[in-house]
């Protein structure tokens, strides 16, 4: 067993929460003697955890170690692809670099190209809004012209209506005038022979008086 212990591996050989560690650490962190930084690390004593918890035995060290020797195995194979990377990752800052010296002009380019590409997207923009502007028109004119072509239609439907409705009134006046002049024309002969007939009546009356009287002076 290691005379001192990492946070981790207090947890590790005492089967407790490395919160739970620390906080029983933080209840003694007066004890320098007991407590102690190592490479930036916490470190406790063995003796001193002891005193608190129960250790593993040493027949559980083996896995832990071979553990431990894992992590630093696979922290240095880690370390190595940072390292690679950052180193690779330098390289293609610096080419890049080189070649935004050789291109100075590249900048510039690109400026150029957006406002470009702008005045572009701009006269597309202007040119749809147009053409939908244009569409809207026609389609208004359209609906006008739908509308008026309608109106004419009713209003000509109307007229041969009225038209109809004319023709139909002239023909009811002149049956209901020749019926008139009918009926007019029937009782003025009416009144003819009646004014006939009582003509003579009235000589024929007249006629009896006169030889009512002559008969009546014969009498006397």
């Amino acid at each position: 067993m290691k005379e001192w212990l990492t946070v981790n591996e207090t947890s590790f050989y005492t089967e407790k929460s490395e919160a739970t560690i620390r906080r029983w650490l933080s209840e003694h962190k007066n004890k320098k003697n007991t407590i102690k930084k190592i490479d930036g690390k916490t470190h406790i004593k063995t003796s001193f955890i002891s005193e608190y918890f129960t250790i593993k035995n040493d027949t559980h060290n083996s896995s832990y170690d071979n553990q431990e020797h894992e992590k630093q195995k696979a922290g240095l194979i880690l370390e190595k692809q940072n390292k690679d990377l950052i180193k690779d990752s330098q390289s293609i800052i610096k080419e890049l670099i080189q070649q935004r010296k050789a291109k100075s002009y590249l900048p510039l380019y690109i400026t150029i190209g957006f406002i470009i590409l702008f005045i572009f997207l701009s006269f597309i923009s202007y040119y749809l809004f147009k053409e939908y502007k244009l569409e809207l028109t026609n389609n208004q004119k359209s609906k006008i012209v739908d509308i008026s072509a309608n109106h004419q239609k009713e209003v000509k439907i109307l007229k041969d209506q009225l038209i109809d409705t004319k023709k139909t009134y002239s023909v009811l006046i002149k049956e209901i005038k020749d019926t008139n002049n009918k009926l007019t024309v029937n009782q003025s002969n009416t009144i003819d022979k009646k004014e006939k007939e009582i003509e003579i009546l009235q000589k024929e009356l007249n006629r009896i008086n006169s030889q009512i009287n002559t008969d009546s002076e014969i009498i006397n």
